[in-house]
This record gives structure tokens, C-alpha cells and sequence, in this order.
């Protein structure tokens, strides 16, 4: 998530303050003064009050020291040149291209941070910012440091540190190190190409197949099985748990919520009987969308484990498939979906592990469970005390879910 999102929906700059004062502390053993500044008052005055620079651009989501090396905005670049809509490409390459320039990072910066005392190697750092952890990237060292952001649950990171040491035979960054108390790990820095950010589809196309044929044979070797009225009402309760703790929810709002989550489960009991009782739930992901899988000589790498969590094993293969981190048009692809019983676009899902996708009735119950996890891993999302803003992703998942229980409960 950029920067310019994050100062929509959170105290950005003191959450910032407080994260890397507590890291930089760590790290590099004596205390340490960050200060958040917007707008930026200019190099001059940071260097006046006795700060060192870095300049923060928040739509390319980077924060750099003043005079940073070229060679450091390789991510953002890598990350921010090729726009996902045809007509903003050369604009949007321009914007990269001079906005990573030192030139450029002086005069497009929105906001500044200072540092005291000056931080060593600093001109070959890049912090970026991110949902719940702040990325900052280590040129020298071919590094990555992953920081938990102040006041955001430490169970991101544990969870993500303990499943990333399950990961042997899928290509994922070598952990390096890690903090005992959950603050911070660090990985090897994969300077690869987001997925979705490809020209070349074909490549995009062998990448994702690559990655994908993995990490379903991961699943599959760690598959069990769950009863399925359990694992409904299991998250029937966590959902009914995070609407009643949403401080940012009308209660009217609750209310419909509640009643979407109502109909979803009231939809899943008539589904089950004896033959349909059992789930294949497996260690997922929880986030494998295109932006997730770089991809370099090498290969498709699979980054940012933070959502994972046990749910059914056709979990990761439905974000994917049914673009579900965008959820505008979500209820158009659960129609797709249901009625798929072959075609190219139904491979991915026909060949996972642990499903029947020829089975309409069993499409119907996996799609069903899915929208309950969708709606818990909004609600989860927003959950954070200190938002004064909801994410516009649970607003869209609640306007989608109506109609998509409706193609459910018909087809």
C-alpha cells in the first residue's frame, strides 16, 4: 500500500516516528531521532535543525536519503514504471523515471523525514511503506528488513517468520534474521519484476504457472481436513467478533454485514450433508496475487507472507483467479467461476490439490466459504485501532457479497 493511501487511513508520519526510532535503536545500538515532516521545508532547514535529509515521495512510495545512489530505486522502478492502464504508460515512465532521479526526488517530494544522528551507508537505503510493516532496503548488504509498524499486531510477522522456515522447495527470499519479540526480520533482496507489472505475457503466463505448481504441491503435502459446519462456524464467529469490535462501523452498517454473513452461512448449511461434510483446508499464503510474485532469471520468487493462515486449500487459488484484492466486479467472476467447468480459464482451479472443480455442487460450497474469508480478511484489515479511515477494499467487498450470494443461491 503507498504511502499517499497510508496517510488516508492512519497517523502515518508518528507511526513511521516511532517504527524506525525503535529499529534504528536496535540495529545500530544508540538511540536514535526520526521526525516526520509535511510538507517538506527543504533540505536546508532539515540540515539546520540538525537533521540528515531524506526526501519521501508518497505516490511512488519511497523514502530516500538526499543524494541516495541511482542504483537503490531499481525496486521502485522495477516496481511503478509500467502502469497497469495503457494510456498512463509513458506519463507514468516519465514521472518514475525523473521522480527517482536526484533532481527529480528534490523536487517531487511531498514530505520529508529527518535523522539524528546521520545514518551509515544511508545513501544506499530505501524504506518504502507498506500495510503493516515498513520495507527498507540494504544496497550494501543485498538486504531487506522487514519492520513490524508501531502499534500494528506483532502476529504479522511471527506468523510469516514461522511458516518461512516451512518453505523448503518453493522459491522464496532466504530469511537472514529476525527479531525474538517479533519486531523485524530481514531476507535477501530478490530485485525482481512484480508480476503483474510484465510487458511480456508470455513470460508473466510461465512465471505464474511456475509458481503456482509449487506452491499447490506445498499445500497439498501439508492438507487436512476439517468438518465443514466447524469451519463455518468458526468463521461465523470471527467475523461476528471483528463487526462488533469495528470502531469506524455505523451501526447500520454493522447490521448489514451481519446480515451478509448471515445469508452466507444459512447458504453453506443447506449445502452440507453427510457426503459434502468435510473441508480440505490447508497453511495458505493469504495474499497470492500477481504483485506478490517477482520474477527474475531465474524464475517466479513468491514474497510477502504476511496474511497466511490455515484456511481451505482453495484459498490461494481463488484470490488469484477471481482478482479478489480488487473487489470491484467480484460478483461477476463468482459467476464466472461457478459456471466453469472447463476452458482455459478454469485450469489453475481443475488442477489444484485437494478440490473437485467438476463438481458444480462443491464449486458452489468452495465459493461460498471463500466469500467468508474475503469478508474476514477485510474486516481483519480494519481492525487496527489506530485507523481513522476504513479501507475502500471492505466497502467493496460488502457492495459485491449481496449480489454474489444471489448468483450462489440461484445457481
Amino acid at each position: 500500500m503507498r504511502i499517499s493511501l497510508l496517510l488516508e487511513r492512519e497517523p502515518f508520519g508518528s507511526i513511521l516516528e516511532r517504527t524506525l526510532e525503535s529499529f534504528l535503536a536496535q540495529k545500530e545500538g544508540g538511540p536514535y531521532r526520526v521526525r516526520w515532516f509535511s510538507p517538506n521545508p527543504g533540505m536546508r532547514k532539515l540540515e539546520r535543525w540538525g537533521y540528515e535529509p531524506w526526501l519521501c515521495n508518497v505516490y511512488l512510495n519511497m523514502i530516500a536519503a538526499a543524494g541516495a545512489e541511482e542504483e537503490v530505486f531499481s525496486v521502485v522502478r522495477r516496481e511503478y514504471s509500467r502502469s497497469m492502464s495503457c494510456w498512463r504508460r509513458i506519463a507514468q515512465r516519465a514521472y518514475v523515471q525523473f521522480g527517482t532521479s536526484s533532481l527529480g526526488m528534490a523536487f517531487l517530494s511531498q514530505a520529508a523525514v529527518g535523522v539524528s544522528p546521520a545514518l551509515p551507508g544511508g545513501r544506499q537505503i530505501l524504506i518504502m511503506g507498506g500495510n503493516h510493516r515498513l520495507r527498507l532496503f540494504d544496497q550494501l548488504h543485498n538486504r531487506v528488513y522487514v519492520i513490524l509498524k508501531a502499534g500494528f499486531d506483532a502476529r504479522y510477522l511471527v506468523d510469516e517468520v514461522k511458516v518461512r522456515r516451512q518453505t523448503a522447495g518453493l522459491r522464496v527470499p532466504r530469511l537472514l534474521g529476525s527479531d525474538p519479540m517479533g519486531r523485524w526480520f530481514s531476507e535477501e533482496w530478490i530485485d525482481g519484476n512484480p508480476l503483474n507489472r510484465l510487458a511480456d505475457r508470455s513470460i508473466a503466463q510461465a512465471a505464474f504457472e511456475q509458481v503456482a505448481g509449487v506452491l499447490g504441491a506445498w499445500l497439498d503435502a501439508r492438507a487436512d481436513h476439517a468438518d465443514l459446519g466447524d469451519y463455518c462456524h468458526g468463521l461465523y464467529r470471527r467475523a461476528n467478533t471483528l463487526i462488533q469490535n469495528q470502531q469506524l462501523l455505523l451501526q447500520e452498517e454493522k447490521v448489514v454485514i451481519s446480515a451478509l454473513f448471515d445469508e452466507a452461512f444459512a447458504l453453506l448449511r443447506s449445502q452440507d450433508s453427510g457426503r459434502d461434510s468435510a473441508i480440505v483446508t490447508s497453511q495458505s499464503h493469504g495474499d497470492f496475487q500477481p504483485a506478490n510474485v517477482l520474477v527474475t532469471e531465474e524464475g517466479g520468487w513468491l514474497i510477502d507472507w504476511e496474511r497466511t493462515d490455515k484456511r481451505q486449500i482453495a484459498y490461494d487459488a481463488l484470490v488469484y483467479t477471481l482478482n479478489s484484492r480488487l473487489p470491484q466486479g467480484l460478483a461477476h467472476r463468482v459467476e464466472t467461476a461457478l459456471a466453469m467447468d472447463g476452458g482455459p480459464e478454469a485450469t489453475v482451479l481443475r488442477t489444484w490439490p485437494g478440490m473437485d472443480w467438476s463438481n458444480r455442487r462443491y464449486r458452489r460450497t468452495v465459493l461460498l466459504l471463500f466469500l467468508m474469508e474475503e469478508m474476514v480478511f477485510h474486516l481483519e484489515e480494519n481492525s487496527n485501532p489506530v485507523f481513522f479511515c476504513l479501507g475502500s477494499g471492505l466497502k467493496q467487498i460488502c457492495s459485491e457479497m449481496g449480489p454474489a450470494l444471489r448468483v450462489l443461491r440461484e445457481g
